[in-house]
């Protein structure tokens, strides 16, 4: 009979078995997420969304410390959050991967994994490129390459720090972007680029994802990117030219007294797609003509919750809510009051009629990127590859859609003066005697929109930079 202590090592051995059997990977991945064969210097993962991109990332680091060939290598994110969140303790980042017996320590002060057969992998963030500048590594991985801030920087000051071992390599992932910098990666030589499709990947899905995102985008042009990984060109017939965007990015926002007007545009999910978002833009508009894009995001969640995410940004910018006022968005409006009670934020909102197309919605934008009035603030990359990938017929995305709102209401809807007002704001409209200042003899402070007959909407809360808004008003 077999003692206590033989038992707990048969146990032991058996649950290491197990482990190794659950992290086999030659098992357990699809051809696409393993290191391709040959000489290479770059591998770049183009997949598509939950494609296994991040796994394959860990999986290629894991290998080659393991092997031994990697004594020395570096783990780089978009930001310092995706690094840790992602690729080191996510479900598909390092730790999760590793058996017990060859699992790292962690070491978030001193931003490094520790291997236990004495390998060092250490982490940094593309935000900071100048941390790349001098360390060396013998491997190198980096995820979502598209969200990189400094991509080329960072891209450049990484591959010049390859330079250990006998064999130095490094390993990307990303969703296709037409990011210029990243088309110059994959044009590198001595780069191997392989994809991963989002359907590959399915099993590993919830049923929900499927159901809700996958259906909806199936068939468009965006899908082709955003679930099958491909680089695509400017689609011929779309609105917009990716050197447009390229073109006329700025990294600051105008300044406060150049602003003309800024508003926050709504596209609620029409309940026809389970995947749609509900999707906002802000955007504002100078006394020069210029419009900037200064947020765009979507979210898939209730009508309230995002109805308040809403009323934060346009709060935080000074803007006025703008929702079309056809379709659904007549119930999205019955909830703007709710919304602002309870969340104790109070902002003004307008309706607005839209009869055009979507396409001539888009091309007021369309007309400003082309001739250098249109400009984004930092990079979005989802509503950017909507925009060159967006022909008419196709599903119309809806990040796209609130662009096209926003840009519209700045460009053809004026700045005040018989537009249709929302009760989510208490408001009084009051005639301005010519010479006079917006706010004499108004005991509530703050400013929001300014006709050409010199009718203000006056809100109540307090502005503080009325010398900028005076110096506006008298030009």
């Amino acid at each position: 009979m077999a003692t206590a202590v033989e038992l707990r090592a048969k146990l032991a051995a058996v649950r290491r078995l197990r482990d190794a059997e659950e992290h086999n990977w030659d098992v357990l991945s699809r051809p696409a997420q393993r290191e391709p064969e040959g000489e290479w210097g770059i591998w770049i993962l183009s997949g598509g969304r939950g494609g296994g991109k991040s796994r394959a990332l860990s999986e290629a680091l894991r290998r080659r410390v393991r092997l031994g060939i990697s004594r020395e290598s570096a783990i780089v994110g978009a930001t310092a959050a995706d690094a840790r969140d992602v690729m080191i303790e996510g479900p598909a980042g390092v730790l999760a991967c590793c058996t017990e017996a060859e699992r790292p320590r962690y070491e978030p002060s001193k931003r490094r994994l520790q291997w236990p057969n004495g390998a060092v992998s250490h982490v940094y963030s593309a935000d900071e490129p100048e941390r790349l500048r001098g360390p060396q590594h013998d491997f190198a991985i980096g995820d979502e390459l598209r969200a990189w801030r400094y991509l080329e920087e960072s891209i450049d000051n990484l591959l010049l720090g390859l330079r250990m071992g006998d064999d130095p390599r490094g390993a990307f992932a990303t969703t296709p972007s037409g990011r210029p910098e990243l088309r110059a990666l994959l044009e590198r030589p001595g780069t191997v680029v392989t994809r991963a499709s989002t359907y590959d990947n399915l099993a590993n899905m919830a049923p929900a994802f499927r159901e809700r995102v996958v259906d909806f985008y199936e068939g468009s042009r965006l899908a082709r990117a955003e679930l099958h990984g491909e680089f695509l060109d400017d689609v011929e017939g779309a609105l917009f030219e990716r050197r447009w965007l390229e073109e006329n990015r700025v990294e600051q926002p105008p300044h406060p007294a150049d602003i003309r007007r800024t508003v926050v545009a709504l596209d609620p999910a029409d309940g026809v797609g389970a995947g749609a978002e509900q999707a906002l833009c802000a955007a504002c508009i100078t006394v020069q003509g210029h419009v900037y894009i200064l947020r765009s995001a979507g979210e898939r969640s209730s009508p309230l919750q995002w109805l308040k995410h809403a009323l934060r940004v346009a709060s935080e910018l000074g803007a006025t809510i703008v929702v079309e006022d056809t379709g659904y968005g007549r119930p999205l409006l019955e909830l703007l009051d709710q919304a602002s009670k309870e969340s104790g934020i109070v902002v003004p909102w307008q309706a607005v009629h839209a009869a055009q197309s979507k396409r001539l919605r888009g091309q007021d934008a369309a007309v400003l990127a082309e001739r250098g009035r249109l400009h984004f603030l930092g990079r979005h990359d989802l509503l950017e590859d909507q925009l060159c990938t967006w022909v008419e017929g196709d599903k119309s995305p809806d990040r796209l859609d609130a662009m096209a709102h926003c840009v519209r209401e700045l460009v053809r809807g004026g700045i005040g003066g018989g537009r249709v007002q929302g009760r989510a704001v208490p408001w009084v409209e009051r005639a301005v005697p010519d010479g006079a200042v917006p706010w004499e003899g108004v005991p509530i402070g703050g400013i929001f929109a300014a006709g050409e007959e010199r009718r203000v909407v006056v809100a109540e809360r307090d502005r503080s930079d009325q010398a900028a808004w005076l110096e506006l008003w008298r030009s």
